[in-house]
């Protein structure tokens, strides 16, 4: 018979040598931290406070933002650029979004425009002139010079050189001059008339793409103004004969009704999708180069504006302009625009099945380091143009929806709503590690050169205190994962040793929970010295299955290693 015996114990160390950031999944990894609470990577392999913030008091309402090398914003119905008001916007309780073009800031779905180097350079796209009563329609040249030609089916006899003849018997007519040296009528390629009326030019420029509508001379239609003064407008068309009509007509400058608008290689490119005009429309449009005000001129060079239907299904969620690439998200496709010198510009959709930009997440967009992130319908996802990856795993099963974001050197910042509650949580972008700030319900991210600006509708705030009130000692958390879970024989805990270093006057409580228990309870506090030493703090647990710390802290400091050392019962066989 074999006498019984017991296995001596041995002993092993767990370590923490590196926070490698929050996950909410239900078993986690050593150095995975399960709630954080203003922790960052700042210090990154240790545990630290994120910065303290700047808060400025006085911006209530403060709805969009956009850098043009200091902070705009529209608070209300007033635009302000570097905190100074420059423009009132019409009464609108649409969701509004800015767009930079060069100088100009330009607000939609308003189609407002304002040139940040020039403050007399604003005004509004669409423009409309209305008329009402007699209007002179003359044959001209390109430049608004008159042209007197007969009008026939059959060519004048005995002509004389330089004679301009508008032959009737072909559909459309044509103008033609009679050319002394070839004896014979050559066809002008280009025709143009003039439209006189006081006021008639005054709204619009040179090169504009204009609707006419009402007029019983010209047909109704899009015309490209190609010369005008104050009192004429000059446009491409085959006018007959002489004539002067009392009109009731008008003359527009439109821009189409977008969704979402980016700018890409000195354009501005829009999508839409819905009914426009008692017609269902799926496209995606692009400005005149160079001129966000033209949306409508097609005359076949390669400055035109452009338009093309599409054939993916359901609404637009977002846009991004890619590494000077726009690209156009839905739920379930990315069309990504490959523009053209020549204006031949092509379209390449791709199926991605429900890892699009979720719908209601537009303002969750951003680009850290030449990676597109945003929030999808299961998570956040990463796309570097291929196809997307999610990168939210560790944020568990939670369900996020109306996300807003912004950028910070490598960082992902993104606000997320989960039912009523809001998180603020922080992507380390090269380290691929997540952290949670805290629970303000950010409506607005911006950066400005190497500053972050959010507000919550009420504040605006600073991510690096650069501007407002530098808070103090900023209270944090965070929560490690359960020591000893895994060990199946019998547990001893000898000793665990928590090594941090406190700046002057902050604090540092430990807290422990056993056993999946809630409640925590307090073991000891750390109170920094003002010394370079790292303190460290001894805790011997209570015997238990497994057991979770919490640090508590108040001020800067960082937490650089937490050493749990334990044996092994023995086992008598």
């Amino acid at each position: 018979m074999q006498n019984p015996y017991t296995r001596g114990t041995t002993d092993s160390t767990e370590a923490i040598d590196q926070f490698i950031g929050l996950d909410q999944r239900e078993r986690i990894s050593v150095g995975e931290l399960a709630h954080t609470l203003n922790c960052s990577s700042r210090r990154y392999p240790t545990l630290s406070p994120r910065y303290e913030r700047g808060i400025t008091e006085g911006h209530p309402g403060i709805s969009c933002m956009i850098s043009k090398g200091h902070l705009c914003f529209i608070k209300g119905n007033k635009l302000y650029v570097n905190f100074t008001e420059v423009a009132t916007l019409p009464t609108s309780t649409q969701k509004r979004r800015m767009v930079g073009m060069g100088a100009y800031i330009i607000v939609f779905p308003d189609g407002y425009y304002y040139n940040t180097e020039d403050s007399s350079d604003k005004g509004n796209i669409e423009k409309t002139f209305n008329v009402a009563g007699s209007v002179a329609y003359t044959l001209c040249n390109s430049q608004g010079d008159g042209i007197t030609a007969t009008s026939s089916g059959t060519a004048p006899t005995n002509p004389t050189d330089g004679q301009y003849w508008i032959d009737t018997s072909v559909v459309p007519n044509v103008l033609k001059r009679w050319s002394a040296i070839y004896s014979s009528w050559t066809q002008i390629p280009s025709t143009f008339t003039k439209i006189a009326y006081s006021g008639i030019g005054s709204l619009f420029d040179e090169m504009d793409s204009v609707t006419i509508s009402g007029s019983t001379v010209v047909e109704n239609g899009s015309y490209a103004i190609y010369h005008k003064d104050s009192g004429y407008i000059v446009i491409p068309y085959l006018l007959n004969q002489v004539a002067t009509r009392t009109e009731n007509m008008t003359v527009k400058r439109a821009m189409p009704p977008m969704d979402f608008v980016v700018e890409s290689g000195n354009r501005l490119w829009g999508c839409k999708y819905g009914r426009v005009g008692g017609q269902t429309v799926n496209e995606i449009y692009a400005s005149a180069l160079g001129n966000f005000k033209v949306w409508n001129r097609y005359l076949g060079i390669s400055t035109d504006s452009y338009a093309a239907s599409r054939g993916s299904d359901g609404p637009w969620t977002g846009a991004v302009n890619y590494l000077g690439t726009p690209i156009f998200f839905k739920e379930n496709t990315i069309e990504t625009v490959y523009p053209s010198t020549s204006g031949a510009h092509e379209i390449q959709a791709v199926n991605i099945n429900g890892t699009g930009v979720a719908p209601g997440a537009a303002d969750s967009i951003a680009v850290v380091n030449g990676v597109v992130y945003y929030q999808g319908v299961d998570g956040f996802y990463s796309y570097t143009g291929s196809l997307p990856k999610k990168i939210s795993d560790p944020l568990g099963d939670h369900f996020y929806e109306d996300s807003v974001a912004g950028d910070l050197a490598d960082h992902y910042y993104v606000c997320a709503r989960e039912g009523e509650d809001y998180n603020v949580f922080v992507y380390q972008t090269e380290l691929g590690i997540w952290y949670r700030e805290d629970s303000m319900q950010v409506t607005s991210f911006c950066r400005v050169g190497s500053e972050l600006f959010f507000t919550d509708g009420v504040k605006l705030y600073t991510a690096r205190a650069t501007m407002g009130t530098k808070e103090t000692k900023v209270g944090w958390s965070a929560t490690t994962h359960d020591f000893c879970y895994s060990t199946p024989e019998d547990t001893n805990v000898q000793r665990v040793s928590v090594r941090a270093h406190l700046e002057k006057g902050a604090t540092l409580t430990i807290q422990i929970s056993y056993d999946g228990s809630n409640k925590f309870s307090d073991v000891g506090t750390i109170t920094g010295n003002g010394t370079s030493r790292y303190e460290t703090y001894p805790i011997v647990p209570a015997r238990c299955d497994h057991f979770r710390l919490r640090f508590v802290g108040k001020g800067d400091g960082c937490i650089w290693s937490v050493i749990c050392k334990y044996d092994k019962g023995g086992v008598t066989k």
